[in-house]
């Protein structure tokens, strides 16, 4: 053995903790190769060596102003494998590389993205999210990635729906609930010569992407996206569906949120309709780390427990709720409502008259609100709770045309006000300050105003007086 390397060798003897530095290393070639595709990828170069290409070629096609730095990137991308080299130039070479090169909305792209930039943002950041710094707003940033390596799950999604599908006879309406890129609306129509599908999407931007996709399709007469947030029941169209879906979100909502969305889609559901969702939930093998990506992200939730789901569909009256593990040792589940069955139509005027009545009952003074919950734990909550409930339910006056457009903006007001008390001081749920906390007296204002345009539109008289009453129905 020649003496340099006896020397090495010694050297290497002398490396404290010598397999963990090797295991370190090892690790390292993964990272090294992901980072490099990804800094490829977002230069845009990695498309463009589909074909060999020279290096000056690809600076100038790339906007690169240091093309030594270029080399060097190019030359650890050929010693990494994800490149080859000729006399030709540089070319892509492997499964990955050549996924990674493919042009559109590529999932394989943004995932890489989404793990190298998100991620590891929030992984850098996560002491200091430990020691209690509020969850940051990385989805301002990486939302459009996230949304298209969502699409990853697209096969799973498709083949689910698709059987949910067959199980129902004749053409079928879909209401996609953060219906995202379009995509799946646009397979749906494809199921039957008479289906329809509507998209709700809350971010606009997204919005815009899946309008644009649904208009290159040549089914586009058959789709329609509406933007608004499934968390309001006055931004759902007003229209019932047989098949309400919502894919990869329930994660973006609390539990209590997700429970008002299965009450929304149910008076939205026709008969013999139903309500299908593919999410991932606790208990895989990814779900520690995705917990903790969650917990640092604003906007975002713990991801649920599958037997949760269930429970929440379940309190809202769906039966013969369904899970089925679509991943086999993964925790993607498809879960689905069975046939909604005919119930008695709830007479408008009634809903009406409780909203008119709940409304009042925010302009009383706080020994009158509280004394209607006398036996109750939280009365304070169950005051707001009284008005929500009745809201909930103001898309169907709007659809009979009993309410207006200036009594609709005054009730979203109130709506929109209460929201904020969910991130107010502890303060506003102590039962001695609903006569002067700055915010109850705000809204008894705001619920005045809403009061004379009920009675305006003569939905009701009297005050809160039968808000408790049970419900009534017409046939």
């Amino acid at each position: 053995m020649c003496p340099v390397m006896l020397r090495a060798l010694r050297r290497l003897l002398q490396v404290p903790d010598k397999l963990a530095l090797f295991g370190l290393m090892r690790g390292m070639q993964g990272q090294m190769r992901c980072m490099t595709a990804a800094a490829l990828v977002r230069l845009g170069a990695m498309q463009r060596m589909r074909e060999p290409i020279g290096v000056t070629q690809l600076a100038d096609a790339c906007g690169v102003m240091e093309p030594e730095l270029l080399q060097n990137l190019l030359d650890l991308a050929v010693r990494l494998k994800l490149l080859r080299c000729n006399g030709e130039g540089y070319a892509v070479r492997g499964r990955l590389a050549r996924a990674l090169a493919r042009e559109g909305e590529n999932p394989i792209a943004s995932m890489l993205l989404e793990a190298t930039s998100y991620h590891h943002d929030v992984f850098a950041n996560l002491p200091a999210r430990l020691r209690g710094e509020p969850p940051r707003d990385y989805l301002a940033e990486h939302g459009g990635v996230v949304a298209v390596s969502s699409r990853i799950m697209e096969p799973w999604v498709i083949d689910y729906c698709r059987r949910i599908h067959e199980q129902m006879d004749g053409a079928r309406v879909l209401l996609d609930l953060g219906c995202g890129s379009g995509r799946f609306l646009t397979e749906f129509v494809r199921w039957h010569h008479a289906n329809r599908g509507v998209g709700l999407e809350m971010d606009p931007q997204a919005q815009a992407v899946a309008e644009a996709a649904c208009k290159e399709s040549v089914l586009s007469d058959r789709i329609s996206i509406k933007q608004g947030d499934m968390r309001r029941g006055l931004d759902w169209p007003s229209d019932t569906f047989n098949l309400i879906t919502a894919h990869q979100n329930v994660y973006y909502l609390t539990a209590e949120e997700r429970c008002e969305v299965w009450r929304i889609a149910q008076h939205h559901l026709a008969e013999g309709g139903r309500l299908a969702l593919v999410t991932p939930t606790a208990g895989g093998p990814m779900s520690d780390y995705f917990a903790l990506v969650l917990g640092s992200t604003d906007g975002c939730q713990p991801l649920p427990e599958v037997s949760d789901l269930i429970a929440e569909l379940e309190s809202v009256g769906f039966e013969d709720v369904k899970a089925e593990r679509l991943i086999p040792g993964d925790s993607v589940y498809g879960i689905s409502t069975g046939p909604l069955a005919k119930r008695p139509v709830p007479n408008p005027w009634w809903h009406a008259r409780k909203l008119y009545q709940a409304t009042c009952l925010l302009t009383e003074p706080a020994s009158i609100q509280l004394a209607c919950f006398d036996e109750r734990i939280d009365r304070v909550g169950e005051v707001l709770s009284a008005f929500s409930d009745a809201y909930l339910v103001l898309w169907k006056l709007i659809e009979v045309e009993l309410v207006d457009h200036a009594a609709v903006q005054t009730l979203q007001r109130i709506e929109e006000h209460m929201d904020e008390f969910v991130g107010a001081d502890d303060s506003v749920w102590e039962e001695g300050l609903l006569d002067t906390h700055p915010q109850w007296v705000e809204l008894r204002e705001l619920a005045r105003l809403a009061r004379v345009e009920l009675e305006r539109l003569g939905l009701g008289s009297g005050g809160f007086r039968g808000l408790f009453w049970d419900h009534e129905y017409v046939n």
